[in-house]
């Protein structure tokens, strides 16, 4: 009598924990690693309707993970996932889960694709005698977008030594700070030179505006004045008169608050006393980081610098060579 073989066939393997997410271009669809061994890749199915019998096979992947890349903005999609094994087959379970593409970004992204790249530079001399006060040298001024920007500073100086102390040290810093503020731009103002009286043209000052809030022109960012009256919805007063140019149909800006996003100092050059040496140290204030923006806010990007000694008998002073911020936006 002939030997009989009992072939128990091995069914797929379970998947398990499907989750699907929206991103710039599509849907990510993304599962539980399973251990195993006879698994062998992944089938992906969708349909525009929640019936499996409508599907039509995606994909077929080895991985634990799938990105359908251009799927059509806001019609709910559904998908469907389940094992195939090294023999073949695809008996396991089916995994089924639904989302609707937003349409975040509608071009192609690659990574750290870059939206545009401003250059601010400031060649202008100066030179800092005072001590411990931090004294502003540059100011940039930008809108947040929603995307994130890469701040990079570099601020070049030379310090100079009439004078050294017996003990302690005499050194300069600079710091670069980013601030963010909300503000008020609606319509726009006429500015007189010599009056603080500021008049506005399709304002709403009375409800958006109060005392102590700060103006500027969107043309000259660094001339800045404190509010001291609100007088109308189309009238405020100025703490000190305008300095600028006569003008209307300008446009403004008035920052209601402000709140620091980022701050970092650091020491950039610096001469030390120690025993009967004199040591010297310099170093570069270079400074690349990344600020991530909101829409309807101002972002100030402000450098100051600043000189300080242990000693009275040190003598020194910090003189500004070149001055350069270059501002990358990003895209989402």
């Amino acid at each position: 009598m002939p030997a009989q073989l009992n072939i128990t066939p091995t069914p797929a393997p379970t998947l398990s924990n499907l989750v699907i997410t929206t991103t710039i271009k599509g849907l990510q669809l993304k599962w539980d690693v399973t251990e195993d061994p006879t698994h062998a890749s992944t089938e992906i199915w969708h349909s525009e309707t929640n019936d499996f019998g409508t599907a039509t096979k995606l994909a077929e992947v080895w991985d634990n993970t799938y990105i359908h890349v251009d799927a059509p903005i806001g019609i709910t999609r559904y998908y469907w996932i389940r094992s195939r094994n090294i023999y073949g087959r695809t008996d396991g379970n089916v995994l089924s889960g639904s989302a609707t593409p937003a349409a975040v970004q509608t071009t192609d992204v690659a990574p750290n694709a870059i939206t545009s790249v401003s250059i601010f530079q400031n060649s202008a001399p100066a030179t800092l005698v005072t001590y411990d006060v931090w004294s502003n040298v540059m100011l940039a001024t930008f809108l947040g977008t929603g995307n994130a920007f890469v701040v990079d500073m570099q601020h070049l100086t030379n310090l100079a030594i009439s004078a050294i102390g017996t003990t302690g040290a005499a050194y300069a810093q600079g710091r670069i700070s980013v601030v963010e503020s909300p503000y008020v731009n609606t319509g726009t103002v006429t500015v007189t030179n010599g009056s603080p009286i500021i008049t506005g043209a399709g304002t709403n000052w009375l409800s958006e505006v109060s005392p102590g809030d700060v103006f500027f022109l969107a043309s000259a960012s660094s001339s800045r004045y404190t509010v001291q009256s609100v007088d109308s919805d189309e009238q405020i007063t100025l703490s000190a008169n305008y300095a600028g140019i006569t003008g209307s149909g300008k446009t403004y800006y008035i920052l209601t608050s402000s709140s620091l996003a980022i701050q970092i100092s650091e020491t950039t050059d610096q001469l030390e006393i120690i025993g009967a040496h004199a040591i010297s140290h310099k170093f570069p204030f270079a400074y690349r980081t990344p600020v991530q923006t909101q829409a309807g806010r101002l972002y100030d990007i402000v450098l100051d610098w600043a000189i300080h000694r242990d000693d009275a008998n040190w003598s020194i002073s910090l003189s500004s060579v070149l001055k350069t911020l270059i501002l990358t936006e990003l895209k989402r």
